[in-house]
């Protein structure tokens, strides 16, 4: 007769066997390092947890005994008519039954305490993570889903993890001593107690793995989910939404993407709900047949009542904390596999290899980008080719050309927020990828059109333009006065301490013109030797730029600045103009040398005084 145990089969099953030897060792190391970020984040609240957690688990085996004692003596007290020993097993009973509650409450405030220090540990690891990743990765959807992930799900998940740690101590510690009072009557039971647990384990293991893999597939989903209800409740967009009735289309299309992860649901749930049922049904089943036994074997052995409740207590207690071992296992399994996502982001290499760099020199003379060629991750398309340009110190900088022809990436590289694919870029003859990059940005001011809006107050928006001199109101005031910020601030209802945006207690909300000066307030924090404006003024009447300009211009004498800006009544400010076109610099020169010229620049200029004219 042929062996059902063929070749085929042979290697399926060991192929199966290394599967859960990998699956299980990266469980251990998941559990692991969740204990030691418990460990970090307090030690001394974690080793409390801990302790009181053994107690507690402790004490329970103790009051069935008691109660086993209690029930003998108060058999023995009907015939004496001594109330005495039920009494005190009584008040023992009721002292024991106290410190477990007692216990309970220490056990809950420690690990409330012990949560709170997770959550603030894990969060300063997530967000030193996020400074330290160097701008290049954010052009990728892959961080975007592993940051989502790790905010919603990671911190929340160890969080579980703890409550569910401390809960498998306690039943641990309360089945050791279970197991000495089962081991007494029929070691088999306990066994056996153990072993009808198993069947309940591997379903719910297989459901938690399930709900991963489909928690993993739809995570995109959900992210864009939750970024169009961020769009439909946003303050700025509630306008344009109510003008052109598009509420209902994302409503519609949020509730379509749910009905669809709400069928798949069901299905799936609906086909582990039948077979835990079934699981459920041998479980109870062989609950039964072990209080059957318990019963006969008091009965035909004469032993007292107090025997049997304490049997009978005991196989419900083994029971209960074997349960919960095995449901702890299965929670600490799914939750492994969400904060997995925790350890992939922290562990993920997202700056480049740290080296000896140089200092930068603040009182440089020149930056030279030498045939710079540059292109964003993951796209084939080169946004500057071959680009040439020296910049001199103490001189003022403009660089125009239509919409997509390369400027902002070449104030992104001047930043040192990428670094070139091809080509250098030399200060005073050093490569900037060797000079250290902390140093380099403290040194350098900068203005984007799409600035930051910080949900702080106006003081504290300005003030971050330099955190050292946050609290230096003086320094403020005179940056405002220089933006020209200083002439709104005083009818605000706080003035300086005004909190910005409505979606917070008390906030208002600035026009966008007003924003933009509190934004540029923020070059003004520091006397910083280089400082861009990457078109921050986009939104303001052009009186209302020139002027902020002109008098941009007037304040950076004696230091290096760059301008980018759509208007040519600003750029004419600048002492050399450079003209960028498809990535490429095809002009250099001042305003009156372009114009004679005749190219590029004196097109583009001729055309928006035209426009100009025809308003």
């Amino acid at each position: 007769m042929r062996s059902p145990f063929t070749k085929a089969s042979g290697v399926k099953f060991m192929k199966r066997l290394m599967m859960l030897i990998k699956k299980s060792k990266e469980f251990f190391l998941i559990i692991s390092r969740v204990v030691r970020l418990l460990w970090n984040s307090s030690k001394s609240n974690f080793i409390k947890t801990i302790i009181v957690s053994v107690i507690s688990g402790i004490t329970i085996p103790f009051t069935l005994v008691i109660w086993k004692y209690l029930i003998d003596d108060m058999s023995r007290s009907i015939v004496s008519g001594s109330i005495a020993p039920v009494l005190f097993w009584l008040i023992l009973y009721f002292i024991l039954n106290y410190l477990q509650s007692v216990l309970m409450r220490i056990k809950d405030y420690q690990q409330n305490i012990l949560s709170s220090y997770l959550n603030r540990y894990t969060s300063d690891l997530i967000l030193k993570k996020v400074k330290d990743t160097d701008l290049k990765y954010f052009d990728s959807s892959t961080i975007y889903d592993k940051i989502r992930k790790v905010n919603e799900e990671s911190t929340g998940r160890s969080i579980s993890l703890l409550a569910t740690l401390t809960s498998f101590i306690q039943s641990f510690s309360s089945l050791i001593g279970t197991i000495t009072v089962l081991a007494s009557l029929n070691i088999g039971i306990m066994f056996l107690c153990i072993f009808i647990c198993i069947p309940t384990l591997i379903v719910s293991m297989k459901m938690a793995v399930t709900q991963y893999e489909i928690y993993t597939k739809r995570f995109e989903g959900l992210r864009f989910i939750a970024y169009l209800k961020d769009i439909v409740t946003a303050y700025e967009n509630i306008k344009e939404m109510k003008i052109y009735h598009v509420h209902d289309f994302f409503r519609g299309h949020i509730i379509k993407q749910y009905d669809g992860y709400i069928k798949e649901d069901k299905k799936i749930r609906s086909s582990f709900c039948k077979k835990l049922s079934l699981t459920d049904l041998v479980e109870e089943a062989a609950i039964l047949i072990f209080k059957i036994y318990i019963t006969l074997k008091v009965i035909l052995e004469k032993r007292t009542i107090g025997d049997f409740s304490l049997y009978i207590n005991s196989i419900d207690n083994f029971r209960g904390s074997a349960t919960t071992i095995l449901n702890t296992i299965v929670t600490i399994f799914e939750d492994g596999l969400y904060i997995q996502n925790l350890f992939e982001f922290l562990d993920m290499k997202t700056t480049e290899k740290k080296r000896e760099l140089l200092s930068f020199n603040k009182d440089f003379q020149k930056i030279e980008f030498k045939n710079v060629w540059f292109r964003y991750p993951e796209s084939e398309k080169y946004i500057l080719k071959g680009v040439s340009f020296t910049i001199d110190a103490k001189h003022c900088y403009s660089i125009v050309g239509l919409n997509g022809s390369g400027k902002t990436t070449i104030i992104k590289l001047l930043l040192k927020l990428y670094v070139p694919d091809k080509g250098e870029i030399r200060i005073d003859g050093i490569n900037i990828c060797d000079i250290d990059t902390e140093s380099y940005q403290t040194m350098v001011g900068a203005v984007f059109q799409d600035f930051v809006k910080y949900p702080l107050t106006v003081r504290e928006n300005i003030g971050c333009g330099n955190i050292e001199e946050m609290e230096n109101l003086n320094r403020i005031y005179c940056a405002a006065e220089k933006s020209g910020a200083v002439k709104f601030i005083p009818s605000l209802p706080e003035q300086y301490d005004t909190q910005l945006h409505r979606e917070w207690s008390g906030g208002i909300q600035l026009s966008l013109g007003q924003w933009q000066k509190i934004a540029i307030s923020r070059i003004f924090m520091k006397d910083f030797p280089l400082v861009v404006l990457d078109e921050p003024t986009a939104s303001l009447d052009p009186n209302a730029e020139y002027e902020i300009y002109k008098q941009f211009r007037e304040l950076m004498e004696g230091r290096t600045s760059i301008l980018i800006a759509h208007r040519f009544s600003t750029v004419k400010l600048a002492d050399e103009i450079l003209v960028l076109q498809d990535g490429k610099i095809i002009e250099k020169g001042n305003h009156t040398e372009l114009i004679k010229l005749d190219g590029e620049y004196a097109k583009l200029y001729s055309m928006q005084a035209e426009a100009y004219r025809e308003e």
